[in-house]
């Protein structure tokens, strides 16, 4: 059944190609027509939401349409593309029963960099829109995303002015005082985007705007076998979003399966009923009878936020557009209050008006302002950044001065700081890794949002600007928030720490960061930081091994008794995977919720008996003595279970000294070094050849015999007895090794402080990503990942999981890869979840880049049923 599912999305995929073969044939082979883009009708309805996770976006697709059938039952309704065309797929989809309405649906691809083109009228002329149908009495509506109505506006000016009144707009986002905004959408998005003024969502919108299209923008038109085509390049400039047909197809075949589910279709009957209630007793001219229904959906709990919104989309429209009886109705009718834009409305046409020099500029200011970047015209900006007030323009500007590290462009920045754009910068500017080097301009921006006294505003740039992997070594930066934090007594910038920045990967290695943040909570008496440490950062893959960080929250949670800091740790954090290596994490834990006497901290850790690889390990039968203890009794003898505590996870270990005795281990690992001698318990003689990595758990070195005979030895960091267990346990990972046929380096020697290994030549997987990177990430011919692809897919179908698995541990040579090193090995995983462990920690750990991550990901994940 897979194989014939995978044949079939194969066909598809071909047909598409055909025809967009067919169609690049008699276009210039650098440019494409926008009829290669597939019609949402002939897509095969499929479900791809695991891997695109937009469903607040679907359901936003529902609300619009719902409105947009019912509020222009008898218009045409013109959906601008690209930015609207799912919209227009969602339209058709809903309407492919109702072959009239089908008819009125139409997709209309003009940009702003084609709405000029000579041959505009044509097309549109083409595409049903002429003085001819206008006069005839033709209505239309112009549906786009945001935000001010540039490209409606410009086609207006193509007629007429006794045909404007043919011509509405309805946009999703608007900042424009003449047309309507669509909340219904935002609220899918945003359950407060009721109570906001719409102009304000530009963030939302310009994420939607931005999602990977079929196609890239078209910039003109070309006439070929009798019909306009809007032409587009082929190699995208990625200045306007990412092109990707494979993605594009994906959104629109899963937006097609949502819409014909139940659940969809359920949603759409009952809110095109509401709207077209509302409007029926809004064009009886029924004033009284439409606000006591207002009133009435306002209120109505199973709408929650969608009746405020559908409330002030209807006053709206119905002003601005001119639908019926309540374009005379006011908010205050109804009990509800106007809301302002924090932003303003925008002076563009204004600016354009006085400045016709700037029109082409503000009408398209993603091609403009890159011109004027390119061009080092700073004069230029720099006036237009001082009259005008557009909330798009700066979006975009904040985005593009980040691409760049000039002093035209640390210019440009400055001067947004004085303007109070320190929100934007954090957004769109700072993110960019190539402003890593502007530091200066980072503390300037942290200075003033500290000076107008908006320390929430730091919020942004700890999400947009600090969580980003070129802003790791910058201790400084993020001491000097920190320091604010304590200054102002506000523990939310430590919450926001531990939420948006150490939950990255990349921050694997700031554990004194960590450290100081869980202090300085303390001072301030701030349990919700803990809380969120346990409840959001030590859930990451990456906090595996970070012991100290663990046990100091789990101190400071004891400290302040609190119980939901346990709560989250057990539900969140520690019955993840990347803990049970931390036994000793586990056992304190437990020994503290126990001090607490609270028995519901007790009743979330099921899964030390539900895990497979927990269930079966002895190092946790203790833990699981004491949970038992607790949960036999309705009310639990805590004296008795802190007996338990005291006998199972409180014993020591002994272990035989050797040689290399547990209590020399830390003075040994300090002195070695190349030449020194170390001699093993049997009596043989080894010779420090040089030091090779050093890890949680241990030294490893490059060591040669008296015959020259190489090896790797391994040398525990310290005498804890998790260490120590560990060093023994090695004998059964190898076993496992063995069992499941992975290639590895034998183990000659175990001790409790010491491991020697056979040496494996070849070159490790570290070294290997730097050739790999230079290259330029080639994925075929490259025997390095056909192999490593095998080895993860044969693991995965015997659901064998290798812990840690970084590129540390393993060595090309030149034949496979040999693991030398790695974590526990978990069996009896299903094949399905283990591949995916393994992509995700593949690609996150092996990834210093996310360019390198995203390489290894799509490599991993080509095509493994064929494997």
């Amino acid at each position: 059944m897979r194989v014939m599912s995978k044949m079939l999305l194969r066909l598809i995929l071909l047909l598409f190609l055909v025809q967009l073969l067919s169609f690049s044939s008699i276009f210039a082979t650098e440019y494409e027509s926008y009829l290669v883009r597939p019609d949402i009708l002939s897509l095969q309805s499929t479900n791809h939401s695991a891997d695109l996770k937009w469903d607040d976006l679907k359901r936003a697709h529902v609300e619009a349409v719902a409105m947009l059938l019912e509020m222009y039952p008898e218009e045409e309704i013109y959906f601008l593309a690209r930015d609207s065309e799912l919209l227009h797929d969602a339209a058709k989809i809903v309407s492919k029963d109702d072959p009239k309405r089908l008819k009125q649906i139409h997709l209309l691809n003009i940009s702003r960099a084609n709405m000029r083109d000579e041959h505009v009228k044509d097309y549109l002329a083409q595409e049903g829109i002429s003085k001819e149908a206008f006069s005839k009495g033709k209505q239309i509506v112009f549906v786009d995303t945001g935000f001010v109505g540039t490209i409606p506006d410009t086609l207006q000016t193509y007629f007429p002015a006794e045909f404007h009144k043919n011509m509405r707009t309805h946009l999703m986002s608007s900042s424009s005082s003449e047309y309507p905004s669509t909340r219904v959408f935002l609220t899918a998005l945003n359950p407060a985007a009721s109570s906001l003024n719409p102009g304000n969502m530009h963030g939302t919108i310009i994420d939607y705007e931005h999602m990977p299209r079929f196609t890239d923008r078209s910039t003109r038109f070309e006439l070929k076998e009798g019909k306009w085509h809007p032409i587009s390049p082929i190699k995208s400039s990625g200045s306007d979003g990412e092109v990707s047909k494979s993605l594009g197809i994906k959104y629109a075949e899963d937006l097609k399966n949502y819409l014909e589910s139940d659940e969809a279709k359920n949603l759409m009957q009952k809110r095109r009923a509401l709207w077209k209630d509302l409007l029926d007793i809004s064009k009886k001219n029924d004033k009284d009878a439409l606000i006591a229904k207002l009133k009435t959906i306002i209120t109505d709990k199973e709408l929650g936020p969608y009746g405020e919104a559908m409330a002030r989309d209807l006053i709206e429209a119905s002003s601005k557009n001119h639908l019926g009886s309540s374009q005379n109705l006011l908010l205050s009718d109804i009990g509800l209050e106007e809301i302002k834009s924090t932003l303003g409305n925008s002076n563009k046409k204004k600016i354009i008006e006085k400045f016709p020099q700037w029109k082409e500029l503000l009408e398209d200011p993603e091609t403009g302002i890159s011109k004027l970047l390119m061009n080092k015209d700073l004069t230029t900006l720099g006036k237009i950044i001082d009259v005008v007030d557009d909330h798009e323009f700066f979006m975009i500007l904040s985005k593009k001065i980040g691409e760049y590290d000039t002093s035209e462009t640390r210019a440009i920045i400055q001067l947004m700081i004085d303007k109070n754009k320190t929100s934007l910068l954090s957004q769109q500017t700072f993110k960019n890794p190539a402003t890593s080097q502007m530091k200066d301009l980072y503390i300037k921006t942290i200075n003033k949002i500290v000076e107008d006294g908006k320390i929430s505003a730091l919020d942004y740039f700890i999400e947009y600007t600090l969580s980003q992997p070129h802003t790791k070594d910058m201790a400084d930066i993020h001491k000097l928030i920190i320091e604010k934090a304590v200054e102002f007594k506000d523990p939310r910038i430590f919450q926001w720490f531990s939420k948006y920045i150490l939950t990255k990967p990349h921050t694997k290695n700031m554990v004194e960061m960590s450290k100081l943040i869980l202090e300085k909570a303390t001072e301030l008496k701030d349990v919700e930081t803990f809380q969120s440490f346990a409840k959001d950062t030590l859930a990451k893959p990456h906090t595996e091994g970070m012991d100290e960080i663990f046990k100091l929250l789990i101190e400071k949670a004891a400290e302040f008794k609190d119980p939901w800091t346990f709560q989250y740790l057990g539900s969140y954090s520690l019955s993840k995977r990347h803990t049970w290596n931390m036994v000793e994490i586990h056992k304190l834990f437990i020994e503290k919720i126990t001090e607490l006497k609270n028995k519901k901290l007790f009743e979330d850790l099921n899964f030390y008996n539900s895990e497979s690889r927990l269930k079966d390990d002895k190092a946790f039968d203790g833990i699981r003595k004491v949970i038992k203890q607790v949960r036999d009794y309705p009310t639990p003898d805590w004296e008795r279970v802190q007996q338990v505590v005291e006998k199972e996870l409180k014993k020591s270990i002994v272990l035989p000294v050797d040689t290399l005795s547990k209590d020399k281990v830390k003075e040994i690992n300090i002195k070695l070094g190349p030449d020194d001698k170390i001699k093993l318990k049997d009596g043989t003689t080894l010779t420090i050849v040089s030091e090779i990595d050093t890890g949680k758990r241990g030294k490893v070195y490059k060591v040669k015999s008296d015959k020259g005979v190489l090896f790797a030895l391994k040398v525990a960091k310290n005498d804890t007895p998790e260490i120590l267990t560990s060093f023994v346990n090695e004998t059964d990972k190898e076993a496992l090794y063995k069992k499941y046929g992975i290639s590895h380096a034998k183990i000659l020697v175990t001790e409790p402080t010491y491991i020697l290994k056979e040496w494996i030549e070849g070159v490790r997987a570290d070294d290997w990503m730097k050739i790999w990177e230079e290259s330029g990430f080639p994925s075929e011919g490259v025997p390095q990942l056909e192999s490593l692809k095998k080895m993860l897919l044969e693991n995965s179908n015997k659901g064998v999981y290798v812990g840690d698995l970084n590129p540390k541990n393993l060595i090309w040579d030149k034949t496979r890869w040999v693991v030398i090193d790695s974590g526990r090995i978990q069996e009896e995983i299903s094949s399905n979840a283990t591949l995916a462990y393994y992509v995700e920690n593949i690609s996150s750990r092996w990834g210093k880049s996310i360019k390198i991550s995203r390489c290894l990901r799509n490599i991993l994940l080509t095509d493994p049923i064929d494997q």
